[in-house]
């Protein structure tokens, strides 16, 4: 049943038969989904690629007696109900912004440029304290949650501030402020940027580039709401690609690092993770495993993580927090407990937790939210670098819905929260700047 005995004795034995269905799933969601990618850097893509992988893989199972005929019909219904909730909401009209965008007030000027300088401060601060204590994870044999874990909210705090950091030198790099040597501000800009690009390095992520990729992606979609020219993505199309490209090799040469392979093997991996995207099924879709998982609520899985932690923390409660859900199926499948697991995706979740019924519901619930939160959110947030950076954290987070619901709640809580704090301290630091009543008559607030 383990997953890399699957690979080799079933699909290495039978390619052309999980590359015939693999081709066939893909035209099947390319029709379905053609006009709701914005872009090969939409990150919507890889999630429907992940899709067409986990398709094919409960396809091929069935074809070869792994996959009971129950299992396949719960995968179909579910994520033909995840469709159904996902095309509630109508793509992003191309004729976007109705509205134009208003000038940013001095004070949210400010206040982009504090917060700007403490989320950067946070990043650096908090990511050197977590190499002396944990060590550098590109030279690690642990995998980064691994390696994070009991670290308390450091993991979050960098990966918050990191992100608002980047975002915030893209918003720079764009509007050609980056390079203005006010007040040590390209100094400051320089020393940042090359931090983020040596912790891009240092943190044995192979997916970090991609992310960046991504982020930039985000920022142009919703730049004509900062009043940028619409046709910024042509201008920027080919520097993407050529990044896309690097993102490649680059994740090739971090696991020939953290591997300690060759070249060829670390290709090999890498197609290995790609084809492993539907490993849940083939570890989960059986009554021997399902039955062997930990009963606990639906709600406890899905908040259990961050959310319960805090409120563990903070109020002094005692809430169950269960072992994540890919970290019990691959215990039960191997016999110990080896710190990782298969992401939760959608069908296996609902059916565990809600029955058949239940889990079309779910699936329609999650696919109601990323259509959401992808294409109804973007008129509804204010014009400007605020309202883009939520919509970037939302965007980016809730595209993996589909793939890991428990995983996109628990890191959206603390996301939120953290921009919520250094954004109510950058605000009220800009306010005590802007001393004088009259000005801060004539800035609104």
């Amino acid at each position: 049943m383990e997953f890399f005995i699957f690979l080799f004795d079933y699909l290495q034995n039978d390619i052309p038969t999980f590359a015939f269905l693999a081709v066939c799933m893909g035209v099947i969601y390319y029709f379905l989904f053609r006009k709701q990618v914005y872009s090969l850097f939409d990150p919507l893509l890889i999630q429907l690629f992940s899709n067409v992988i986990s398709a094919s893989t409960v396809i091929f199972c069935f074809l070869k007696g792994i996959v009971e005929y129950k299992f396949l019909v719960s995968f179909i219904l579910t994520e033909l109900a995840l469709f159904a909730g996902f095309f509630v909401f109508k793509p992003i009209s191309a004729q976007f912004p109705t509205i134009p965008p208003q000038p940013l007030r001095i004070s949210l000027k400010i206040t982009s440029a504090i917060l700007f300088r403490v989320a950067a401060f946070l990043f650096i601060v908090f990511q050197l304290y977590s190499y002396k204590q944990i060590g550098i994870p590109l030279f690690s044999d642990k995998s980064r949650l691994t390696l994070y874990e009991g670290t308390g909210y450091i993991f979050y705090i960098i990966g918050t501030a990191q992100f608002i950091t980047i975002y915030l030198l893209i918003d720079k790099l764009f509007r050609k402020d980056f390079f203005v040597n006010q007040l040590g501000n390209l100094f400051f800009n320089v020393t940042v940027l090359l931090f983020t690009v040596l912790t891009f390095i240092l943190s044995g992520s192979k997916s970090n580039l991609l992310s960046l990729i991504v982020a930039i992606f985000a920022y142009v979609l919703y730049s004509p709401n900062l009043g940028i020219s619409s046709d910024l993505f042509e201008k920027v199309r080919s520097k993407l690609k050529l990044l896309f490209i690097a993102s490649v090799f680059f994740s090739i040469m971090i696991i020939s690092i953290t591997a300690g392979t060759n070249l060829g093997n670390s290709i090999l991996m890498l197609l290995y993770r790609i084809v492993g995207y539907g490993d849940i099924y083939v570890m989960a879709y059986h009554d021997t495993v399902l039955q062997q998982i930990d009963p606990a609520g639906s709600f406890n899985y899905l908040f259990g993580g961050n959310l319960f932690s805090f409120l563990n923390h903070f109020l002094f409660l005692d809430i169950y927090r269960p072992k994540v859900l890919g970290f019990q199926i691959t215990e039960i499948i191997y016999g110990d407990d080896l710190g990782t697991g298969p992401n939760a995706r959608h069908n296996i979740f609902g059916y565990i937790f809600y029955g058949w019924a239940g889990a079309i519901l779910f699936s329609f619930i999650l696919g109601l939210l990323l259509g959401f939160f992808r294409n109804k959110l973007y008129s509804k947030l204010p014009k400007n670098i605020f309202g883009s950076l939520i919509y970037a954290i939302l965007f980016i987070q809730a595209t993996a819905l589909p793939s890991d619901a428990p995983f996109v709640f628990n890191e959206l809580f603390y996301t939120l929260l953290m921009f919520a704090i250094l954004f109510t301290i950058s605000y009220l630091l800009a306010k005590m700047f802007l001393i004088s009543p009259a000005k801060s008559g004539k800035d609104g607030f």
